[in-house]
């Protein structure tokens, strides 16, 4: 069963200053940074058991805390 990923606003605030941060950088990797994420929330919500998961693209990328008790879990952004 997949579950549906919720981020906590402080979460996607982070994540959408961490986005910007890199396609400061350049431009490609925003997106790129994007689809990395989007990839680890994907595999938490296919398989939220075998948390942690690590982004390997951007391994400082993790995720703080994953709560799966609620009918939705809820991926706090580190």
């Amino acid at each position: 069963m997949k579950l549906k990923v919720v981020f906590r606003r402080a979460a996607r605030a982070e994540f959408l200053d961490d986005a910007a941060r890199y396609a400061e950088l350049r431009a490609d990797l925003g997106l790129d940074f994007v689809i990395e994420i989007d990839r680890c929330t994907s595999l938490i919500s296919e398989r939220p058991q075998e948390y942690p998961v690590v982004c390997q693209r951007y391994p400082h990328a993790g995720f703080r805390s994953v709560f799966t008790s609620a009918p939705n879990p809820i991926v706090l952004w580190s």
